[in-house]
Order: structure tokens, then sequence, then C-alpha cells
């Protein structure tokens, strides 16, 4: 019995020395991390920099994508509309178009405009000519296309007006310029014209 309490008295000093050691280490473990903490706080923080710059960055190649898809998209629907507005020219117009090239320069064109559809023929023409120079100047239209198209036809048409004082006589009736954007389209194509057969020679 007494040997028993004895060794009982013997393990207690050892247990309590595990303690203490133990809570020396923990001490340690808590000093070390404490000690790391911010350095894992700044890895943490920069990391997440890091990430937030490649999402900003991939953010914005995805944005630069579709703004030029978007932009692609725009230039093909111009063209198409432009396409389409061209189309409308219709033979009948053509017809009315070259009747009035063929006119003699001493044609009143007072007289002409008596007949309700004559006058109506011209207007209708003037007015297509003058909503495709418009929807160019808007950029509505896509000039190239439309250049390419109806250039002919919209220098000879103006050309053919100017000999028949049509402008003039319309300016003198309503007070104010008609078909302006018309007339600045067709002296703008002639001149390129002009300068693209100077320049074969």
């Amino acid at each position: 019995m007494l040997n028993e309490i004895g060794n009982n008295n013997e393990r207690y000093p050892q247990s309590s020395h595990n303690v203490v050691k133990s809570d020396n280490n923990s001490k340690k473990g808590n000093m070390f991390f404490d000690r790391i903490k911010p350095i894992i706080e700044l890895l943490v923080i920069t990391g997440g920099f890091i990430i937030g710059i490649w999402q900003l960055n991939y953010l914005a190649k995805q944005v630069k994508q579709q703004s030029q898809q978007i932009e692609e998209q725009n230039i093909w629907n111009k063209k198409d509309v432009t396409i389409q507005y061209a189309e409308k020219y219709t033979e009948e117009m053509k017809m009315v178009a070259h009747s009035l090239e063929l006119l003699p320069d001493t044609t009143s064109i007072e007289k002409l405009l008596k007949n309700d559809k004559t006058q109506n023929n011209i207007k209708q023409l003037v007015a297509y000519f003058q909503i495709l120079a418009v929807g160019i100047e808007k950029e509505y239209f896509d000039e190239n296309i439309a250049k390419q198209i109806l250039i002919p036809e919209t220098i000879d048409l103006y050309h053919a007006l100017i000999r028949l004082k049509y402008f003039e006589f319309r300016k003198t009736q309503e007070g104010d310029e008609v078909a302006f954007a018309f007339q600045n389209l067709a002296k703008k194509w002639q001149q390129l014209e002009e300068e693209r057969i100077k320049s074969k020679y």
C-alpha cells in the first residue's frame, strides 16, 4: 500500500511537468502564428488583388469582343439597308429620269410641271435622292455601297434638273432651296468622279 502511494507521488510531478511543457509548446505555437499571420493576410490580399486584376482584364476583353461584334453587325446592317433602298429605284423611275435627260435645254419647266403626272414623277425622283442623301449624311446608309450602285443616276438626274432650271423654279415657288442634300451629294460625287478620271491619266 505504502509503495503504491509512493509510486503515485512519483507520477504527479511528471504529469505536472508534462502540462507545463504542453503550455509552453502552445505559447510557442501561438507566437509563431502571430508572426506569420500578417504574412498570410498579405498573401491573401495579394492573391485576391491578382485575381481581381485577371477578372478585370478578362471582362475588358469580353466587352471589347462584344463591341467589335456589334460594330461589325451595324456595318453589315447599314450595307444591307443601303442595298435594299437602292433596289427601290424602279424601272419606271429610271424611265422618267431618262426622259428628263433627253429634254432640250429650251424646255419650259413651268409648262412641264403643269402636267400633274409629270410633276408627281419628278417630285418622286427628287424625294428619292433627297432621302438617299440625308441617309448618307446621317450615316444611316453606307455611302460607298450607294455610290457604287447609284452614282451615274444621281449625277445624271442632277444635271438634267439643273439644265431644266427645276431647282431655281421650285425655289422661286417655295421661297427656299429644295432638295439641298441631294444637290450637295450630286456635286460631291461628280467631283470624286472627275478626280478618279484624272488619276487615270
